[in-house]
């Protein structure tokens, strides 16, 4: 039923190529399968679409670890179910340790079971972030930040390239004492966050071409018993183009990141390198209100890509302090 409901093909009707494609495409996307193919056979007055395909494993397991200056070893373990209620749904365990952050999260997502232009999320986390704090870029230590939270949520999709998202939260954040930031607390959580993201690069991690852009909000829900009253925005763009034949890869990106009232340090918005502030570490400036630039030149050479990059980047308490005087260069 899921599948049908994706390859979206009324009968009997009209042969459409454009729309057997994009029914293909969807089927496609769930990710259930590790072949689709569709057949077009002879039928008394017509023709027959035959769908055809091979399933995927729906389980599987993920190992990752990373290694950087500032955050050492980290690791993850994801157990990962594609197909967990038998419509597609997706179930994600992930396990994290390592100097940076240690915990386990859950989501659960999934297209709707009848009407599949709404889908559903739900999960939680129970894991302590331990980002670097920096002054004046001299290292002040870890932070300490736990996070015990659960969301639900609802998204909707309009074509291949938009997506709105819709999510509630809560739980509580405890934040220990730290050298640079406020004294020690213990936050009831209640937030309502949104996005909205349209998507037309080719490709997540080294694009060709296409562009990005994407808004985040969140607002804090004091009626519902929430402790801190503050919202934040922030948005993001990307895009990438090839010109000279494709021998050189171009590529842009930009951040601006807004946010009221009551912040707490846990939700400061950060920036730092290596894209917006090239020669400083990630997330070095905690603030409100931040701002970032970046561009780049590459080639693609035996499956690597080798770049050039230019960024800028700022982080103000008030918004009317912004300014692009107050950017830091690197390269």
């Amino acid at each position: 039923r899921s599948l049908r409901a994706a390859f979206g093909q009324e009968t009997p009707a009209p042969f459409d190529a454009a729309r057997v494609i994009r029914g293909f495409d969807r089927v496609w996307a769930m990710g259930l399968f590790e072949a689709v193919w569709v057949d077009l056979e002879a039928a008394p007055g017509g023709a027959q679409l035959v769908l055809e395909v091979r399933e995927s494993p729906p389980a599987a397991i993920e190992l990752g670890w990373t290694f950087d200056e500032a955050d050492e070893v980290n690791a993850f373990t994801r157990l990962r179910h594609r197909n967990f209620f038998g419509h597609g749904e997706g179930l994600d365990v992930t396990i994290l340790g390592g100097a940076r952050d240690s915990g386990a999260s859950a989501v659960l997502q999934g297209d709707g079971l009848w009407q599949r232009s709404i889908g559903y999320l739900a999960g939680g986390e129970l894991q302590e972030e331990r980002p670097v704090v920096y002054e004046g870029g001299r290292e002040l230590g870890r932070a300490a930040f736990s996070r015990d939270v659960a969301f639900v949520g609802a998204q909707a999709s309009f074509g291949p390239n938009v997506v709105l998202q819709a999510k509630a939260f809560a739980g509580r954040i405890r934040s220990e004492e730290r050298r640079g930031l406020t004294a020690e607390r213990e936050d009831k959580y209640r937030m309502l966050k949104g996005l909205v993201a349209w998507d037309r690069l080719d490709d997540r991690d080294l694009p060709e071409s296409g562009a990005a852009l994407s808004v985040r909000g969140e607002r804090s829900l004091r009626a519902l018993d929430g402790v801190r009253d503050y919202w934040r925005v922030r948005v993001d763009g990307r895009a990438a183009w090839s010109p000279a034949g494709g021998a050189v890869v171009m590529e842009a990106m930009a951040r601006a990141g807004f946010s009221g009232r009551d912040v707490p340090d846990y939700d400061l918005h950060r920036i730092g390198g290596p894209r917006f502030l090239p020669g400083h570490p990630r997330e070095e400036l905690w603030a409100r209100q931040v701002l970032g630039f970046a561009g780049s030149a590459g080639r693609d050479l035996r499956g690597f890509r080798v770049t050039l990059e230019a960024g800028a980047g700022g982080a103000w308490d008030r918004r009317e302090q912004m300014s692009l005087r107050g950017l830091r260069w690197g390269a």
